[in-house]
């Protein structure tokens, strides 16, 4: 019969990234909107107007669902 030791569970800190990588992604994807908004701000402006729907859509949704439950 062999004992094994029990292994460690793995570190957080190797998947982790690190601040200055994360800052990089930042800097990248906020170039890209702001490059999308002067390249075509009109259709910037629907794409906008149509994630705000959607927004206000959910949070109607879910106050529905909430009057429903408390029989409002």
């Amino acid at each position: 019969m062999t004992v094994r030791a029990a292994s460690a569970p793995p570190s957080k800190e190797r998947h982790a990234m690190g601040p200055k990588a994360k800052k990089v992604i930042l800097i990248v994807v906020l170039a890209f909107f702001v490059y999308a908004i002067f390249t075509s701000p009109t259709k910037a402006a629907d794409i906008v107007s149509s994630i705000w729907g959607v927004i206000v859509d959910g949070f109607n949704a879910i106050l529905a669902f909430f009057n429903s439950l408390l029989n409002r």
